[in-house]
């Protein structure tokens, strides 16, 4: 059981973040649950794009269960949620910093593969930041889209119920292992001896790979982290075999097929650039069919930050339903 005695100060100094680092490093996890029917679409996706990657090592860095390399989890400001930031803060960390991690995973007795990568001295979280590099271009590039929708809508989500009912009431909400009592959250976490910890800042970092697991994430002079799975990680991966339906595809003789891919993409909150790459087509030709289908009642649109994003309406669901 861990004890964290929230200070005063971590009310003001409580953060939602996201992480593309920390969801590869946990979607390694996934590739061997072939009982997990959550990301059984996701899995069976990537399965053929998994050739020539470094899995040994990727697995190695990453292995089953409960303990987990904390440079490999690091959260990113909501600003700054590129891979590419975070694998450039991987190759920065200290040697000694990277052994420690991986030691805290396996204890004294390094696989033969790790052993190399902390025997390289600086050159070895290049070495893992280039292995992350191409396994995250070969097997999650082109759904990140898709998981950053659930992370966002999470967090806008969590945010209305933290300015509605508190932190405490937040943070009993985020996992079943947490529990809240007179300034001190409770975490049930077996695996580690018991301590007693002072928190003054936090992030909380929702996560699609993580679920079901809470993931404690040890930070300095009074800063903790926790990654929890995402509200309504099981729609993550709904439709995502989906391809333009030809010939007797109802939909695409109804709004034209263009529309209709659009249509069916939107089952997410989605944005006119994630479309325009998916569909292979330019901003502008998306946005004209954006227009047509919102202003015909089949999308709606909502401003997140600079960008716009749409999504199903009610009547659009049951018109996607009905045709598919």
């Amino acid at each position: 059981m861990l004890d964290f005695i929230l200070d005063p100060q971590v009310l003001g100094q409580t953060y939602f973040t996201i992480s593309p680092l920390a969801e590869a490093a946990l979607s390694l996890h996934q590739l061997g649950r072939r009982h997990d029917a959550i990301h059984a679409r996701w899995r069976s996706r990537v399965r053929d794009r998994l050739a020539d990657l470094d899995l040994p090592l990727l697995l190695a860095a990453v292995p089953p269960g409960p303990r987990f390399a904390d440079c490999l989890l690091s959260p990113a400001p909501i600003s700054r949620t590129r891979i590419e930031d975070q694998l450039d803060d991987l190759v920065k960390v200290e040697p000694a910093i990277l052994a420690a991690d991986l030691g805290f995973v396996w204890g004294a007795q390094l696989p033969p593969r790790l052993r190399d990568l902390v025997d390289a001295g600086s050159d070895g979280p290049a070495r893992l930041a280039d292995r992350f590099a191409e396994y995250w271009e070969r097997v999650l590039r082109d759904v990140w889209p898709r998981m950053l929708a659930v992370l966002e809508a999470d967090i806008r989500r969590r945010s209305v119920a933290l300015s509605g009912a508190g932190l405490y009431r937040l943070l009993e909400g985020v996992h079943p292992e947490i529990t809240v009592e007179h300034g001190t959250m409770r975490v049930d976490k077996p695996h580690l001896p018991p301590e007693t910890l002072h928190a003054s800042a936090m992030t909380l970092t929702p996560s699609i790979f993580g679920w079901p697991n809470l993931i404690i994430q040890d930070g300095e002079r009074g800063r903790f982290g926790l990654i929890y799975g995402a509200q309504g990680v099981a729609t993550t991966w709904e439709g995502l075999h989906s391809a333009p339906r030809l010939g007797g595809d109802q939909l695409a003789l109804l709004l034209g097929r263009t529309r209709a891919e659009i249509l069916r993409r939107a089952d997410l909150p989605i944005n006119t650039t994630q479309l325009a790459r998916e569909l292979g087509q330019s901003l502008g030709s998306v946005n004209e069919h954006l227009t047509l289908l919102r202003d015909s009642g089949l999308l709606e649109s909502n401003r997140q930050g600079r960008s716009v994003l749409y999504s199903q309406t009610a009547l659009a669901r049951s018109l996607v339903s009905a045709q598919d």
